[in-house]
């Protein structure tokens, strides 16, 4: 059951996510936003655990539908319904427990795999706690505070994104560090700012600040400190630092400039002994992946002790240009800068950088903390299986918030339920073995297209691309069913791809 997906996105549209959802408020009976919730983020099994023994909609008036925001275009009942049919078909009647997802990060016992790593979700002590007792396994702070007055030193707007239909699929971020022409704006790293303690001082900058009152606070979740070059002072410094905090780890973050790949190598490697000179304490390495030397960058993780990978799939960009002033969107005041971009479209190029590196023989010994473009549980286990031992979240928490954990947990914890897995460490990397060079695929056998009459809403797009982009296998008169000419057939699946309705799958293998 867990495998298939019964409810689709399409379902819940135009499901706004409330905070405060009138719809549960006008139920009364159950919890009927965190149930659309779940489903939404690939969590119907544990929606539908969680729903009512005995499900009040058969006789219910549809004051939750009424009561919407978008005044009952979400079928908030006929969900209900589905939720209450996968519940009838699944193996698993209790809640799955949450300590199967136990992980070993650096030395540090997770209580999950999932770990804040979104700067503006925990750019204060308050903040920092609200993620911590909402269910992270940790957090990654940021490695420097703005203190600004409200509407003094802010970018303004920020934020740009590109979307799919209500989705995000791309964040934009022009804050000035995410793209600079040079690296000169990184600050001396020789100096300590106005006010910084030197070393042996009480004063602990920035958001180091916070680690004491968070590890005192909750004690079982993992608390990294991260150093940029931009902090201000000398990375070994700031690792001792760090470490008389109580910090369970240090990233050391090398991704912003524009510097070249040989320039990333000499300044990792500087910061790696300069840091290892004076702390023990566990590493983490975050780099951008596409620029990177792999076998040199592991050989310094290997001579520096460095416990952990963090690789960044995340790229330079613009979101659009404004066609009538020429000024990049988002524009302040008619100009704006190379963003940040990140988001689910970034996700297939992170997998296929994150199994790249943890195939390579020389990170047998390192753990990835990897993950870019995750939004539902789903999503996370995709880098797991491709070899991370944590994964980051952070543009879920930018689009939706802190609650996205709820679903996050729930639905790794079923899905470890389903398969009978007591844990996660029998994962990590179980499908790199399958990742070969398309050589060695097979080419000798086929799978066509199966087309469902009853779906086929005859608009003709499949035998288009066919017919345009591929062997015109697929042919069709207006208004009919496509037929398929099956000796023209190569199995390329571009017309499954293509088709808005699921009315073309794929058959079983057969030879060619």
């Amino acid at each position: 059951m867990i495998f298939k997906r019964t409810i689709n996105r399409d379902d819940l549209f135009p499901c706004a996510l409330c905070e405060d959802a009138p719809c549960t408020k006008a139920c009364g009976m159950m919890d009927c936003a965190a149930l659309l919730r779940a489903a939404w983020f690939d969590n119907e099994q544990g929606a539908a655990r969680a729903l009512p023994k005995h499900l009040p909609c058969a006789k219910c008036t549809l004051k939750c539908e009424k009561s919407c925001v978008f005044h009952g275009q979400v079928h908030i009942k006929k969900v209900m319904q589905q939720l209450a049919d996968i519940r009838e078909e699944l193996d698993v009647k209790e809640r799955p427990d949450r300590k199967n997802l136990r992980i070993d990060l650096a030395g540090f016992a997770l209580k999950n795999p999932f770990i804040l790593d979104a700067p503006d979700a925990s750019d204060t002590l308050e903040k920092c706690l609200n993620a911590l007792r909402a269910g992270y396994g940790g957090v990654i702070l940021p490695h420097k505070i703005q203190e600004h007055t409200a509407g003094e030193g802010y970018i303004s707007p920020r934020f740009g994104s590109v979307k799919m239909g209500r989705s995000i699929i791309e964040l934009i971020d022009i804050d000035a560090e995410a793209c600079s022409f040079s690296d000169s704006k990184d600050g001396g790293a020789d100096e300590y700012p106005s006010g910084m303690a030197a070393e042996g001082g009480s004063y602990l900058p920035e958001s180091l600040g916070f680690i004491p009152v968070l590890k005192r606070t909750c004690p079982e979740n993992m608390v990294i400190a991260s150093y940029r070059k931009s902090t201000g002072i000398r990375p070994a410094d700031y690792s001792i630092l760090a470490e008389k905090a109580g910090a369970d780890a240090l990233l050391l973050d090398f991704t912003p400039g524009t510097r070249s790949a040989l320039q990333q190598l000499d300044e990792i490697k500087d910061c790696l002994r300069a840091v290892r000179e004076k702390s023990s304490i566990p590493l983490i390495l975050r780099f951008q992946a596409s620029d990177a030397d792999q076998t040199e960058l592991l050989a310094l993780a290997e001579e520096y002790d460095v416990s952990v990978l963090n690789p960044q799939y995340s790229g330079k960009g613009i979101l659009s240009v404004n066609q009538h002033y020429y000024a990049p969107e988002p524009s302040v005041r008619g100009k704006s800068a190379i963003g940040l971009t990140r988001g689910l479209n970034m996700k297939p190029t992170a997998l296929a950088q994150q199994a790249i590196l943890a195939k390579n023989k020389s990170s047998e010994k390192l753990q990835f903390l990897s993950g870019t473009g995750i939004e539902c549980w789903s999503d996370g286990l995709d880098f797991i299986l491709l070899g991370a031992s944590a994964v980051c979240v952070s543009e879920a928490v930018m689009h939706y918030g802190l609650r996205v954990i709820d679903d996050l947990t729930d639905g790794l914890s079923g899905y470890l339920a389903e398969k009978n897995l007591n844990g996660i460490q029998r994962l990590i990397g179980i499908a790199l073995a399958n990742i070969t060079d398309a050589e060695e695929l097979d080419s000798n056998a086929i799978m066509y297209p199966n087309i469902s009459r009853t779906k086929c809403i005859r608009c003709g797009r499949c035998s288009l691309v066919c017919k345009e982009c591929s062997t015109g296998a697929l042919t069709t008169d207006f208004g009919s069913v496509p037929m398929l000419i099956a000796r023209n057939c190569t199995g390329c699946h571009l017309c499954i791809q293509n088709c808005p309705t699921g009315a073309l799958t794929p058959t079983r293998r057969i030879n060619a």
